[in-house]
């Protein structure tokens, strides 16, 4: 589970790099490109868009989704408690749909965590710690059923499979009848210094072919990242090749993946503002299974920064990956209020610069932030009106 409300110029940088930043001795994962690279981007506000919520939504979801339409652009997200999906109109705002889905029954699908929208037609929607996707369309009748795995199975004595954990950061990803899930292990574990912990399921709806990919980088091997899912979460997008892309929190690079030939690398992706970051504990394994202590954490995360999602702008051949920096004043304990910026790569994923957010008193709910046309949008932490869910929105300026 994640801490939410609820909750270069070169890219040819390898997996190496990340060994590289661990091996010489250090208690840290140090950054060894932050002073080498040109920062050329800014961020400016340039609006924002509000979306009116009705008497059974509020605006503390953790899954929402933009639909590409050339004919009618929609914005989307999941009410959990109406276990519906709600459609507005991304132009006007106006609420155009709601999508409520059965619990049980021949249309059953679960209680939803999360889904992805094709079309009307073609809804995938995955129930959490099910192992199953359901493909229904948008009268909620259920078409196909397809099971990913047998939950059962997932921690064996000699590997751990992923628990998909979707959510805006980490959606339902899905392309040329390719479906791909995220999902963390968020307890220490011996198995893990065996590089048997997968983090990404990847199922064919033509073939019914399934595999799993993308291990913990070294660094999560070799120290205690504290449990509770502030660092053991990670967040997942498309790339424009259709590649899975992965951002670990604790990781300076961001981690790249063909499903069609199994080939994974990594490239430089870090902050010029973050040096290092120290894990919890450095005592391998320390707090195996059980966890560390919740309070510990929270306080040592506090003051370390991490990694966030990462988005692909289309429309700009732009990537975005947010970071937060630690907190050390009376803020502190204002949940995830970390200090946010955004670093900015091209279309081949090289770095182009970055740029902190302004401090803001309602924070930024990175969780849940899309990119469209009209540029990025980012929901705030805390809502100034109940009746309406706001998104702000920014554009990159690059310096040429």
């Amino acid at each position: 589970m994640k801490p939410t409300l609820k909750k270069i110029r070169n890219t040819s940088l390898i997996a190496g790099l990340a060994l590289l930043a661990v091996s010489c001795g250090t208690k840290e994962v140090r950054n060894l490109h932050a002073e080498d690279y040109e920062d050329r981007c800014t961020i400016k506000k340039v609006g924002e868009k509000s979306f009116r919520l009705d008497e059974s939504s509020d605006g503390m979801f953790d899954y929402v989704q933009y639909i590409d339409n050339d004919t009618l652009p929609m914005f989307s997200f999941l009410n959990i408690h109406l276990n519906a999906i709600y459609l507005y109109d991304m132009r006007t705002c106006e609420l155009l749909d709601t999508i409520v889905f059965q619990k049980e029954g021949n249309d059953g699908v679960g209680a939803l965590q999360g889904y992805h929208y094709i079309n009307a037609d073609s809804i995938i929607t995955y129930q959490a710690g099910s192992g199953r996707i359901a493909l229904a369309d948008s009268e909620g009748h259920v078409k196909q059923r397809y099971v990913l795995m047998d939950m059962g199975q997932q921690q064996a004595p000699d590997q751990v499979l992923p628990n998909p954990d979707v959510t805006t950061d980490n959606p339902i990803l899905y392309a040329n009848h390719l479906v791909s899930m995220g999902g963390g292990y968020y307890s220490e574990s011996s198995i893990e210094t065996t590089g048997r912990v997968y983090t990404t399921l990847h199922y064919n709806l033509a073939t019914g072919k399934i595999s799993y990919a993308n291990r913990y980088p070294e660094i999560y091997r070799k120290w205690d990242w504290g449990m509770h899912g502030y660092y053991r979460s990670l967040n997942t997008a498309l790339d424009k090749d259709n590649n899975i892309l992965i951002s670990f929190a604790a990781d300076h690079n961001l981690w790249r993946y063909n499903p069609e030939t199994g080939i994974s690398d990594s490239l430089y992706a870090g902050s010029r503002e973050v040096k290092s970051i120290k894990p919890f504990s450095t005592a391998p394994k320390e707090y195996m299974y059980q966890g560390a202590p919740a309070a510990a954490v929270k306080a040592w995360y506090e003051t370390q920064p991490s990694y966030d999602a990462i988005l692909y702008d289309p429309w700009r051949q732009l990537y975005y990956r947010f970071v937060r920096f630690p907190r050390a004043d009376a803020m502190k304990n204002f949940f995830n209020n970390k200090p946010v910026g955004i670093i900015v790569l091209d279309k081949d994923l090289k770095y182009l610069g970055e740029e902190r957010f302004p401090d803001s008193p309602v924070g930024y709910d990175t969780f849940n932030a899309f990119v469209t046309p009209e540029g990025l949008f980012i929901k705030p932490l805390v809502s100034k009106d109940e009746d309406k869910v706001t998104f702000y929105q920014y554009q990159v300026v690059i310096e040429e």
